[in-house]
């Protein structure tokens, strides 16, 4: 009978998220070594096709996990429950399933929400349309007029609005009009795995922590036994607090951003790219830091103007 294993799962996850890091590795390896050889060339552009395909089966995977994982976190919610001696249909119970499918229910809304509405896509002018004037901007790889703060994605091929970055786990652009799903979706999901961290901690605790460094004599002979039933699903506590505490770092982040009406791409080009000495210069287009305020900023990502794409 095939067993289901949740912990060598999240480790799969991981490695094969880290997967279109080492083209790169290889080939600054290369260049390290051979700085002036005709092979560099060859390595850099061979590096990319790598990363380019890699990048799009990793994507495909974090999808899928992205979906599967609340999935498997109702699933073993029933184990975590038991482990605490918490009868079946007691109050106690009910809200811990309702809170359960709860969870459940919002994450997968907002992260269809994220992954089939508009990010907010320039639209493509008709043929023959007017040719733009000198001092605006226009994109020439998708033919169009770039309004302020919008982006091109070579991903997905098109000018975005206010774009943020382009998403692994959504395969989607994050921009104008559905920021506030993704960052829904990202703090519902760090509440997720927080609830799971906590429930899964009693079994880690008393299974893993006093059963193996102190022995198996100083459990009871029921937390013995409800150790053997729940086997490797012990070991959850791991990886529900790993996925809790990245995305307390994501969530925190995107949450100052919107606070302070930036963007990823324009942090990294503007802000952090001169303190390195690189990046640009930001334009009369970009708002400078504190112009408006926080209730502002969050009230333009939450109600965003849908007819600055018109």
């Amino acid at each position: 009978m095939f067993e289901l294993d949740i912990v060598d799962m999240a480790i799969l996850s991981v490695g094969i998220a880290m997967l279109p890091l080492l083209p790169d590795l290889l080939s600054n390896l290369l260049i390290a070594f051979l700085p002036d050889s005709w092979i560099t060339s060859r390595v850099r552009s061979l590096s990319k096709k790598i990363r380019d395909v890699s990048t799009q089966v990793v994507t495909r995977v974090l999808v899928f996990v992205s979906i599967v994982g609340p999935i498997l976190a109702l699933y073993f919610q029933q184990e975590m429950i038991g482990f605490r001696g918490i009868n079946p249909w007691t109050l106690e119970w009910c809200i811990h399933v309702s809170l359960c499918w709860l969870l459940f229910f919002i994450v997968q809304c907002l992260y269809c929400w994220t992954l089939f509405s508009d990010p907010g896509f320039v639209p493509i002018p008709p043929d023959g349309a007017e040719a733009p004037e000198e001092k605006t901007k226009f994109c020439k790889k998708c033919k169009v007029i770039k309004p302020p703060r919008a982006h091109h994605c070579s991903v997905c091929g098109r000018c975005v609005l206010r774009m943020d970055h382009h998403c692994p786990f959504t395969n989607c652009c994050v921009g104008l009009l559905n920021e506030r799903f993704f960052c829904g979706w990202v703090l519902t999901v760090c509440a997720g795995a927080g609830y799971g961290s906590y429930l899964s901690w009693l079994p880690f605790h008393r299974c893993v922590l006093t059963g193996m460094l102190q022995g198996v004599d100083s459990l009871t002979p029921v937390d013995l036994e409800r150790c053997t039933v729940m086997g490797k699903a012990c070991f959850l506590f791991l990886p529900a607090f790993c996925v809790f505490a990245f995305l307390c770092i994501l969530g925190g982040w995107h949450l100052l951003l919107v606070a302070t009406n930036q963007t990823t791409i324009e942090f990294l080009r503007y802000r952090l790219g001169p303190l390195l000495g690189s990046g640009e210069k930001p334009s009369e287009d970009i708002p400078s830091f504190g112009s408006t305020s926080v209730l502002q900023n969050f009230r333009a990502v939450l109600f965003p103007k849908r007819e600055a794409v018109d």
